[in-house]
């Protein structure tokens, strides 16, 4: 894996804060504002001459914000997860 930066970049406000960074290891991030307090990990592995990623995201719902917002939890970490294969690709394609 490459060597970690010390510096870390976010390109627009998130409203998350950075709740465990390892270097070559795992990135985690919790929620901080808005209705829903989500967390979400990455943790990275070194398999077969490349890198295995591992994305957890979770959100407590409970009550009422289960009943309205469930459905806009889900897209989120479906929009997640498709990101995360869209940067796979793109990966993959830049060092071909």
């Amino acid at each position: 894996m490459p060597e970690a930066s010390n510096s870390i970049v976010i390109a627009k406000p998130t409203g998350d804060v950075l709740a465990e960074f390892n270097p070559n290891s795992r990135i985690a991030f919790r929620a901080t504002g808005g209705p829903v307090r989500q967390e979400a990990s990455y943790d990275l592995a070194s398999q077969d001459g490349g890198t295995k990623v591992t994305l957890t995201l979770s959100a407590r719902l409970g009550g009422l914000k289960a009943l309205f917002m469930g459905s806009m939890v889900q897209k989120t970490m479906n929009n997640e997860v498709t990101a995360l294969s869209e940067l796979k690709r793109a990966l993959e394609s830049s060092s071909s």
